[in-house]
């Protein structure tokens, strides 16, 4: 998962194993978020990421997120990408039902103080 750092090199690695795998790419839902730290490099890169994955992954419904996939989608004129301005746009154009949010590190902690606690009663109540 390159969700928190992507970049064009990942990005193509993904859509290299999703074309191994034999996936059919009518059955994928591709998220696209904006990658940064490019630099000058960042209207190209968009730009052949997009491409790559219309055309290795043709068939498959294609949203991305943020205004540097946007430039790229309108500037190469691909009309079956849907373009979203936020991560819960995208969910919702991707078909989600429900949008969940990361826990926070203290909430993962309590969940699993309250998971021991609840395996520590388990076995004193079989003894």
């Amino acid at each position: 998962n390159d969700a928190y750092n992507a970049n064009p090199a990942s990005m193509f690695a993904a859509f290299r194993q999703l074309v191994q795998g034999g996936i059919n790419p009518e059955n994928l839902v591709l998220v696209l978020g904006d990658m940064l730290e490019l630099g000058a490099f960042e209207a190209s890169e968009h730009k052949k990421v997009l491409q790559e994955a219309c055309t290795a992954l043709a068939g498959a419904r294609i949203v991305t997120v943020g205004p540097r996939f946007a430039r790229a989608a309108s500037t190469l004129n691909l009309p079956e990408v849907t373009l979203c301005g936020s991560s819960a746009g995208a969910a919702r154009a991707a078909g989600a039902t429900a949008i969940s949010q990361p826990p926070r590190a203290k909430y993962r902690c309590l969940q699993r103080m309250a998971v021991r606690a609840r395996s520590a009663r388990s076995r004193s109540s079989l003894k």
